[in-house]
C-alpha cells in the first residue's frame, strides 16, 4: 500500500486498494480463509434451479487518474506520464438464483462465489457484474534526454481508449450483503472482519457491506513523435495494454447514492481514484428478450404480427416483453405510451410497438417506483434486390429471368460479407386442364398451383442468379434465410418479397426458324397450324376473364389474374402456340419450345394417322361384309340355298393433297374424309346391299362407333358417319400466312 492515504468521502465510508491484478484460483478449489467442499459445490449447482429475484440496479461513473514528473538518470533526462480514465458503468444486481447455468458468471471470484452458496441457501446476497455504457482514455508519456556523448532525444506518445472485447471492457464485480450477521457459520455469513480488503479473507462481505473485486483491462491505441533513436538513447516506451487491479470495500444504503467518494495518493505520481455508484432497490425485471439478445423481426417468438405464406411484409411490428415484478405495491408496470396489469404470480406481459432496427434499451417502470432496463439490439433479413413488385419476364429465348437476388441483415453489428444465405423461390398461380387430369375427359377446369422452383446459396452481397429447375412462370415469392452468429432462433428467415415473372412472346420468324429446324419436313403446314391455332403466341397481353384469381397470394399484389400468362383457346384445354390440348404443366405452358415440340409431335402421329386412313376404311368395310354375310349366310342355310361368297370392295388411297388436309383436321379433332359406302342385309335376309357413293368423299366427322351400330341395327342399317364441328377449319388453316 501507498503511505499517507487520504479519504474524502459524502456518504458512508470507503477504503480502497490499488493493486496488480492476480488471477483468483479455479471454482471448487481450496479459498484463503474457507473451505470448498462437495456441498458448497451442489449448493452452487442448484441455483440455476431457483426463481430469479433482481433485487437492483447499479449505475454510475468510475474514474481513475494518475500524473508524475520525475528526472532522469543522467542529465537532462527528465520523464513524465500523465493517465485519465473516465468510465460510465451500469449492472443489474443478480442474486443467489440464477438466470441460466452458474458456469456462465464469474464465480471464480470468491466474493461472487461464496455469495452464490450463500443465496443457495436462503441467505440474502447479491452481485453485480459491471459494464462499461460508455468510456474515455487520455494518456501522455514524454521523455526528454541528453548525454554527454551529445545525443538528444525527445520521444511522445499519445493513448486513445479502445474496449477490451474479453472478458468485459469493465470486469469489476460488486458483490452485497444486505442481511444481518449471523453467527450461522462461514459458508452463510461471517461476523464483521477488519475492513481490509483481500482476496477470499472473507467468505462475504459484512452486513450492510459491499465489495467490489475485478480487473480494469484498458487497450490503447498509440502514437510516437521521436526527434532521434529512443532505442540510441536508451529510451524505452510503454506498453499498450494496461491491467488495474481494483477493490472497494465500503457501506451501502439501498435506494441512495451510497457509493460515492474519492482517494487520493500523495506522493509519487499522485494516483487517484473516484466513484459515483447508485443502488436502486426494485423488484422489477425483464425476462424476456434477454439482456443483450440480437433478435430479428421476423422471429415469431418475439415480434407479430409475421407474414404468412401469402402475405407481404406486415406495416409495423410489436415486441412481446415478458417480465416479474415483486415491488411492493406494484400493480401496474408500464413502457412508454404502454402499460399492463402484473399478474397474481408476479408475471407481466405487453406488447411494445417497434420500428427500425439496431441496439436500443428497452425500459420499464411501474407503480410502485421500481424501474428496469435491458439493452437488445433488432435486426431485420431484407432482400435489398430485387425490389418489391418487380415484374421479371422469362425471355423469350425462352429462360427464366436473371434474379439478380442480394440480402442484407440490417442493424446487424458483425460482419455480413461473411454469412452464407440461403434462398428459395415459390411461384403460384392457375392453370387450365382436362378434368380430373384426364386427358379423355370432355371437359375442362382450373388448377391452383404453389410450386418451388428454384433454390441455391449466396455468401455475403454476392446476388443469386436463381438456380432454376424449370421454366415456369406467375406471382414468386422470395425468400432467403441465414445462420447469423448471436441471433436467437437461427436459422433467421427474411421478409418476404413479392415479384411477378410473366412469360414474353417469342417474335413470329424465331417460331418459324424454330418449327424449321425441329421438323423441316412438315414445317410449312405447321406454320400454317400455329398461326390459325394462336397467331404464334404463347401468352395472352391481357389477363383471361375466364381464369380465377389466384387465391395464395397477398390481397395487394396488383392484377390478379395478371397478363402475359400462357394463352388458353377454346374448350377444353387448348394452350399456347400449339394450343396443345391437354398441355402438361408447367413446361409445355411455361415453356414456348416445348409447346410448339408438342404441337409438331401431335401433327407427326396425325400425318402418320392420315397416311393410314385408306387402310383404316379397308378393314371397317370388310368387317361390315363379313358381319352381313354371317347373318345372310344363317338364313339361306335355312332356306337350303347356296351361300353367299363375297370381298369387300377396294379403298382407293387418298392423294398427297388429302392427305395433308386429313392430317391437318385431325389436329383439331376428328377426319376430314370418309370412303363413302356400307354393306347392308337385305329385307328378306337373303342378300347383301351396298349403300353409299363408292368412293372418298370430304366432310368433317367420324363413323357411329361400333357398339352405337350394333345397337342400332347392325348389318341391318347403314353404319352412320356423324357430323363434326368447325367444318372449314382445313380451309382456314390453309389460308393462315402472318
Amino acid at each position: 500500500m501507498y503511505n499517507g492515504v487520504k479519504i474524502t468521502h459524502r456518504k458512508g465510508w470507503a477504503r480502497l486498494v490499488l493493486a496488480v491484478f492476480i488471477p483468483v484460483p479455479l471454482l471448487f478449489t481450496a479459498l484463503t480463509g474457507t473451505t470448498c467442499n462437495v456441498a458448497d459445490a451442489a449448493a452452487v449447482a442448484t441455483v440455476a434451479a431457483t426463481t430469479t429475484n433482481v433485487p437492483a440496479t447499479l449505475s454510475g461513473t468510475i474514474s481513475y487518474g494518475f500524473s508524475y514528473t520525475v528526472n532522469g538518470g543522467c542529465a537532462g533526462c527528465q520523464r513524465s506520464e500523465d493517465l485519465n480514465v473516465t468510465m460510465e458503468v451500469t449492472g443489474t444486481a443478480i442474486s443467489g438464483s440464477l438466470r441460466s447455468s452458474y458456469a456462465s458468471y464469474n464465480l471464480d471470484n470468491p466474493d461472487v462465489y461464496h455469495c452464490a452458496v450463500a443465496g443457495s441457501r436462503g441467505n440474502d446476497c447479491f452481485w453485480v457484474t459491471l459494464r462499461v455504457a460508455a468510456a474515455s482514455l487520455h494518456y501522455h508519456f514524454a521523455s526528454r534526454l541528453a548525454k554527454p556523448n551529445g545525443c538528444h532525444a525527445y520521444t511522445s506518445a499519445t493513448g486513445t481508449y479502445k474496449a477490451a472485447s474479453t472478458p468485459l471492457p469493465l470486469g469489476l464485480s460488486v458483490v452485497f450483503n444486505p442481511g444481518s450477521t449471523s453467527p450461522a457459520g462461514a459458508d452463510y455469513m461471517q461476523p464483521p472482519p477488519p475492513l481490509v480488503p483481500s482476496y477470499g479473507l472473507a467468505p462475504l462481505p459484512p452486513a450492510n457491506s459491499y465489495r467490489a473485486l475485478g480487473d480494469i483491462n484498458l487497450q490503447m491505441a498509440m502514437s510516437y513523435s521521436n526527434r532521434a533513436a529512443a532505442s540510441a538513447c536508451g529510451v524505452s516506451l510503454p506498453g499498450s495494454v494496461w491491467d488495474l487491479g481494483v477493490e472497494f470495500v465500503g457501506r451501502y444504503h439501498p435506494g441512495v447514492s451510497a457509493f460515492t467518494g474519492t482517494v487520493q495518493y500523495q506522493g509519487l505520481g499522485s494516483p487517484r481514484l473516484s466513484w459515483d455508484l447508485s443502488l436502486e432497490a426494485t423488484g422489477l425485471e425483464i425476462t424476456s428478450p434477454a439482456a443483450s439478445a440480437v433478435i430479428a423481426l421476423t422471429d415469431g417468438n418475439f415480434f407479430s404480427p409475421q407474414p404468412g405464406p401469402d402475405q407481404s411484409t406486415p406495416k409495423s411490428r410489436q415486441l412481446t416483453v415478458k417480465g416479474t415484478d415483486t415491488s411492493p405495491g406494484a400493480s401496474v408496470v408500464r413502457m412508454g405510451r404502454v402499460t399492463t396489469t402484473i399478474a397474481s404470480d408476479g408475471a407481466w406481459s405487453l406488447r411494445l410497438p417497434v420500428s427500425g432496427t439496431g441496439a436500443r434499451t428497452l425500459t420499464a417502470d411501474d407503480n410502485a417506483g421500481a424501474k428496469a432496463d435491458e439493452k437488445v439490439t433488432v435486426i431485420d433479413l431484407v432482400i435489398t434486390s430485387p425490389s418489391e413488385g418487380s415484374v421479371l419476364p422469362i425471355t423469350a429465348v425462352p429462360t427464366m429471368p436473371a434474379l439478380g437476388a442480394v440480402a442484407g441483415v440490417l442493424g446487424y453489428p458483425g460482419n455480413v460479407s461473411v454469412i452464407e444465405f440461403s434462398w428459395a423461390l415459390s411461384v403460384r398461380g392457375e392453370y387450365r386442364d382436362r378434368c380430373g387430369h384426364n386427358p379423355d375427359a370432355s371437359c375442362g377446369r382450373w388448377y391452383p398451383y404453389n410450386n418451388l422452383i428454384g433454390s441455391g446459396t449466396t455468401r455475403g452481397m454476392v446476388p443469386w442468379a436463381g438456380d432454376f429447375s424449370t421454366i415456369e412462370g406467375g406471382f414468386a415469392r422470395l425468400s432467403a434465410s441465414a445462420y447469423i452468429p448471436g441471433v436467437l432462433d437461427e436459422p433467421v428467415k427474411s421478409e418476404p418479397r413479392w415479384v411477378d415473372i410473366p412469360g414474353t412472346n417469342p417474335s413470329i420468324a424465331s417460331v418459324r426458324a424454330y418449327v424449321a429446324k425441329q421438323d423441316p419436313a412438315n414445317a410449312p403446314v405447321e406454320d400454317e397450324l400455329f398461326c390459325h391455332e394462336s397467331a404464334f403466341t404463347q401468352f395472352r397481353p391481357s389477363p383471361e376473364a375466364r381464369e380465377p384469381a389466384t387465391t395464395a397470394v397477398p390481397h395487394d399484389i396488383g392484377q390478379n389474374p395478371g397478363p402475359l400468362r400462357p394463352l388458353y383457346g377454346a374448350p377444353y384445354a387448348g394452350v399456347g402456340i400449339a394450343q396443345k390440348d391437354p398441355s402438361s404443366f408447367p413446361s409445355q405452358q411455361w415453356d414456348w419450345h416445348a409447346n410448339v415440340d408438342a404441337g409438331i409431335a401431335v401433327y407427326q402421329e396425325d400425318l402418320a394417322g392420315a397416311t393410314l386412313w385408306r387402310q383404316a376404311e379397308q378393314v371397317r368395310l370388310s368387317e361390315e361384309l363379313m358381319a352381313a354375310l354371317q347373318v345372310v349366310n344363317r338364313q339361306r342355310t335355312l332356306e337350303k340355298m347356296k351361300p353367299l361368297s363375297l370381298v369387300p370392295r377396294k379403298v382407293p388411297p387418298l392423294t398427297p393433297a388429302e392427305v395433308q388436309r386429313e392430317a391437318i383436321r385431325r389436329y383439331n379433332g376428328e377426319h376430314e374424309y370418309r370412303f363413302d359406302l356400307n354393306y347392308v342385309v337385305s329385307a328378306d335376309r337373303l342378300d347383301i346391299k351396298t349403300v353409299g357413293k363408292g368412293k372418298w368423299v370430304e366432310g368433317v366427322g367420324e363413323w357411329e362407333d361400333n357398339t352405337i351400330w350394333r345397337a342400332a341395327g347392325g348389318p341391318f342399317v347403314a353404319r352412320r358417319w356423324v357430323p363434326g364441328q368447325n367444318p372449314g377449319y382445313v380451309v382456314l388453316v390453309k389460308a393462315c400466312n402472318l
